[in-house]
């Protein structure tokens, strides 16, 4: 039996899935429990992004695996730097946020976060900012990359080269990015799998 992938970073993603769940006797190197790492978001309110290598059913949504580690950190640090996410274990419930039970830190005051521990950002402008990271992590940046040309051009033509130099490798990480590897996907259980091809006047289907 075999199965035919589009790359060799699919073929190992693939490879090291199977050896970890069938435990063959003879394939000793990929048998240990380190994994490649994923992008988890959490379940919480105002939900956190990080990285990690533990796959947990609680309800989180998972990104990944991913087979280069230094991308996996760009897009983080991508994500955190555009939408401005908290990194803190707070617990923000309305009551918490309503009774000003937390302060702001300095995260919030080296503008790393918009401060919604102490009510500064609503939870719905937060949402809408994790739907905007879930996309980029799906793999629809587009929209984020027509986005950070215009930055960097608005930065470039305010003689800020420093500061466009940096979108614009930000740029060529989502641009080699483009989407998660589709071989290991946690939320792919019994489907069904076509392709349509146009051509002219013509479609043809392969199921």
């Amino acid at each position: 039996k075999y199965m035919v992938v589009q790359t060799e970073q699919d073929a190992l993603l693939l490879e090291n899935s199977l050896i970890k769940k069938h435990q063959p006797r003879y394939n000793v190197l990929l048998k240990d429990d380190k994994t490649f790492p994923w992008i988890c978001v959490t379940k919480d309110r105002f939900p956190k992004v990080f990285v990690t290598r533990q796959y947990n059913r609680n309800g989180s949504t998972y990104f990944g695996p991913y087979t280069n580690v230094k991308m996996v950190h760009s897009l983080i640090e991508l994500v955190s730097g555009l939408f401005k996410l908290r990194n803190c274990n707070l617990a923000l419930t309305p009551e918490n946020i309503q009774q000003k039970k937390f302060r702001v830190c300095l995260e919030y005051h080296v503008g790393n976060c918009l401060g919604p521990c102490e009510g500064f950002q609503s939870e719905q402008d937060y949402d809408h900012s994790i739907k905007q990271v879930k996309e980029i992590l799906k793999g629809n940046i587009n929209s984020v990359i027509v986005y950070l040309e215009k930055l960097m051009h608005e930065n470039a033509s305010g003689f800020n080269y420093e500061a466009a130099h940096l979108v614009k490798e930000q740029i060529e990480s989502l641009e080699q990015y483009k989407s998660k590897s589709t071989v290991v996907n946690p939320a792919i259980h019994n489907i069904d799998v076509f392709t349509i091809i146009d051509k002219g006047n013509t479609g043809y289907v392969n199921f």
